[in-house]
């Protein structure tokens, strides 16, 4: 699984989106939006962790994604009922919590939630930052 690195974290990014550009934009419902000009495909993952992926997107369509004005009315008129389209099983880009540790990390073994194995001295502590809203 690949990670990318937008204004507001770092995010896992399934196999299933390989060749694809994530963006991220204002909006209150999207929360990214990937295409693939090779492939003719537009995946949307909104706020509510719920994602479609259209296919058959003309390129003239695809060029605009990125900009688009409010990217939520432009994938609502110009994508959703246009193109074909499939609901998405489980979110395809998550994000990866930042881990902020203090104290010495060498001397016993401690898993995060993330799945990071790192070695934390007694009295050394982790703090997760949650996402934060990205900056435009």
């Amino acid at each position: 699984m690949k990670t990318i690195t937008l204004s507001s974290g770092t995010y896992a990014v399934d196999p299933i989106l390989d060749g694809f550009e994530i963006i991220e934009k204002p909006s209150s419902n999207v929360a990214f939006v990937g295409t693939s000009m090779l492939e003719h495909k537009i995946y949307v993952q909104f706020k509510n962790g719920s994602g479609y992926m259209y296919s058959e997107v003309d390129y003239d369509t695809l060029s605009f994604v990125p900009i688009a004005e409010s990217i939520g009315k432009f994938i609502s008129s110009k994508v959703v009922k246009h193109f074909p389209s499939e609901k998405q099983e489980k979110t395809l880009v998550n994000w990866i919590p930042e881990l902020v540790i203090t104290g010495d990390i060498k001397d016993f073994p401690a898993k995060s939630e993330a799945g990071v194995i790192f070695q934390m001295s007694e009295g050394a502590t982790v703090e997760y930052i949650e996402p934060k809203e990205p900056e435009f």
